[in-house]
């Protein structure tokens, strides 16, 4: 739109790729091991190449979806403007989505951060109450105190049109 301005912005929190990245270096490794398997002698046999072929595949398919993973965890992004809430949410290849919430149609916004591992990583949830009476919850929310004020300070300095 054109009076819109961009005040906040967030990725979801990193402890959404936090598997991918602890399995990634591990997929790599043994992507390296069944290579070295190439150059012992039970690799030529039948049952040695049929064990590395589908290794091979299944390690290129694995570490591909890992890589695809961190690829979306940054196209993922919430985005609080002026005048609504904008939630995009893309991948590589199979999903494109994007969700807007106008300002004026939030009656009410809540910050839930329950128990001992959100506390200790920081991050929560906002449930967003709308016009309707249906609630929109944006989860894996990082610093989701200083979101919550930003969004309801944000609300607060609505000018309806």
């Amino acid at each position: 739109m054109d009076e819109e301005v961009v005040l906040s912005y967030f990725h979801r929190h990193w402890i959404q790729i936090f598997p991918v990245l602890v399995l990634m270096p591990l997929s790599c490794v043994a992507y390296i091991l069944v290579l070295l398997y190439v150059s012992s002698p039970t690799s030529h046999t039948i049952l040695g190449i049929s064990f590395l072929s589908l290794g091979l595949l299944f390690l290129t398919v694995l570490i591909h979806h890992q890589f695809l993973s961190v690829f979306r965890y940054y196209l993922s992004t919430v985005i609080a403007t002026n005048m609504r809430i904008v939630i995009l949410d893309k991948s590589v290849f199979f999903k494109d989505s994007m969700i807007a919430i106008d300002l004026n149609k939030i009656q009410d916004i809540q910050r839930r951060q329950t128990g001992l591992f959100q506390h200790a990583f920081g991050f929560g949830s906002i449930r967003l109450t709308l016009a309707g009476g249906e609630p929109f919850e944006i989860t894996l929310v990082p610093q989701s105190d200083f979101q919550f004020k930003k969004l309801n300070e944000i609300k607060s300095h609505l000018v309806v049109p």
